[in-house]
């Protein structure tokens, strides 16, 4: 195994030098991207259930004000919400009633310190990452803390894991007791770790900085990954294996290789004042599409590619829903999307902007949708309470 585990990560090391050159790697799926091709909206009415939907409004209680999601979670008959400024998890029933939360910030017993790297929610358990304790702390949806996973002299920025046994940590540019890589795989059940694909100290310097609005999508038991100022996304699957799976070839607008691998500071600074595209922002995957998220200064993109077809479906800038009526969503940090399934949150002041015109904006096709819809809008009273959730199928 860690013969195999070396080859693989010289082939990923070697191919990350080429993966800014002018054409794909040949083993790799490529996606043609051009974005003087897009629109700017995008009916998906024939790509989702129009029959389903739920509108959710979120509890506002005293004890539970919403500052800024960062993450949210449908879990069974529970609603779970990642708040970055309460440093903690907020849980809700299925119908939007407050069920309790995990906030436990503190150094005592079953707390975990500041700051936080990121939240993973399982179907049983809240992972949280305080990076500085070296640990991952667990919980149940009830709060009770169960467990710490040490590092073992790992990091990362962001993590997952399908089992609850092997952790899958990306770092991202950062360094490590254990050394600088890409991802460490820590295995719980067998106490051991696999650390993949090293990074050299030029680009540790120059590169670290350059964040993403995620870095990677969850499907099927396979992981896409996203690794910053890199056009080549990677698949790390159950077993395991971590490999390059598809090549983003931006055509319009991309910011200048020797750019991009430079410092990263001024790689933004670049891109912004040319109107560059500075590569994936955000990744997400159903059974039948990839949905690449990308921008410029002026406009953000939905790329979505067909797997099935293996050609691009559209590129635009929003979702339109004509089923329903004139229903805007984007794929943007507002949102994602998790076994088929679309989960946006819409904050209240949008919907009190919504309530004060009386709907005058809106335009419905479908009087079911329109009654739902105007229903859970119409439930938020002031623009300090908890958001609105929005679900949505998308077909297999």
């Amino acid at each position: 195994m860690k013969n195999s585990t070396i080859f693989i990560s010289l082939i990923v090391a070697m191919l990350s030098c080429s993966l800014w050159d002018k054409n794909a790697p040949k083993e790799l799926e490529t996606i043609k991207i051009d974005v003087d091709k897009s629109t700017k909206t995008k009916d998906i009415s024939t790509w989702i259930d129009t029959s389903y939907y739920e509108i959710v409004p979120l509890e506002t209680k005293p004890n539970c004000l919403i500052g800024e999601i960062k993450k949210i979670w449908v879990r069974g008959n529970k609603i779970l919400v990642y708040d970055e400024m309460a440093k903690g998890i907020y849980v809700f029933n299925r119908d939007g009633s407050y069920h309790g939360c995990i906030i436990a910030v503190g150094n005592g017993p079953g707390q975990y310190p500041l700051p936080l790297n990121d939240v993973v929610v399982t179907d049983s358990h809240v992972y949280i990452f305080p990076p500085v304790s070296g640990k991952i702390f667990a919980y149940d949806f009830e709060g009770k803390f169960e467990k710490t996973i040490d590092l073992n002299g790992t990091w990362g920025d962001t993590f997952f894991t399908w089992d609850e046994e092997v952790f899958n940590l990306i770092a991202s540019w950062s360094n490590s007791k254990r050394g600088a890589f890409q991802l460490h795989v820590l295995d719980t059940k067998n106490n051991c770790v696999n650390s993949i694909w090293p990074v050299n100290e030029d680009d540790l310097k120059n590169r670290r900085g350059w964040g993403l609005d995620n870095y990677y999508s969850l499907y099927n038991k396979r992981a896409l990954v996203l690794v910053s100022t890199v056009d080549t996304i990677f698949e790390v699957s159950a077993n395991k294996v971590f490999v390059p799976r598809y090549y983003a070839d931006i055509r319009k607008k991309k910011l200048p290789r020797k750019i991009a691998c430079g410092n990263a500071y001024e790689a933004l600074h670049y891109a912004t004042n040319n109107d560059c595209i500075k590569g994936i922002d955000k990744i997400e995957e159903t059974s039948r599409y990839l949905f690449l998220m990308l921008g410029d200064s002026e406009k953000d993109y939905i790329v979505t590619y067909d797997k099935k077809k293996k050609e691009i479906e559209s590129i635009s800038n929003f979702f339109t829903i004509h089923a329903w009526g004139d229903i805007q969503c984007s794929l943007g940090q507002s949102s994602v999307i998790e076994n088929d399934t679309l989960i946006s949150w819409i904050p209240a002041n949008i919907c009190m902007r919504w309530k004060e015109n009386n709907f005058d904006s809106c335009n419905f096709n479908n009087k079911r949708f329109e009654d739902a819809y105007k229903k859970a809008i119409n439930s938020i009273h002031t623009e300090e309470d908890n958001p609105v959730i929005f679900l949505i199928k998308f077909e297999k």
